[in-house]
């Protein structure tokens, strides 16, 4: 392993598929681009959307995520369940020599997606 622990913040996203999936991720991106948030995960119904994953922003990983979650359109809010939050965890390569992937490594990840399957479509939870 190759990383280092630091603050982040993050936004855990569970959308349902359907004919509109794709719109649905096309606006999320392009909405997740001006909080300066990284994409980290797109798994089947399942976004990790991550902030402060690189630092090249003036304000901090907490500050970007609650104007993300503030913010969010009607159209992405209402279709999707999210659970968001700050922790301190490790960040860079995580794998093994034969797959790395430049991630972070979410404490107590088991209890976030728990939580996160518990959620009905709109609703936003910080944890």
């Amino acid at each position: 392993m190759k990383e280092t622990k630091r603050n982040i913040s993050f936004a855990l996203v569970l959308y349902n598929q359907d004919k509109k999936s794709e719109k649905l991720l096309s606006d999320l991106f392009k909405y997740s681009d001006k909080y300066n948030a990284a994409i980290d995960t797109i798994e089947s119904i399942y976004i990790k959307i991550i902030f402060g994953l690189f630092d090249d922003n003036e304000k901090s990983p907490a500050m970007q995520r609650k104007e993300f979650i503030n913010n969010i359109p009607l159209g992405i809010k209402k279709k999707c369940s999210i659970v968001h939050g700050d922790c301190r965890c490790y960040i860079g390569n995580i794998g093994a020599e034969q797959r790395w992937n430049y991630t972070a490594d979410l404490p107590d990840f088991k209890y976030k997606l728990k939580t996160l399957l518990n959620l009905q479509p709109g609703e936003i939870i910080k944890i």
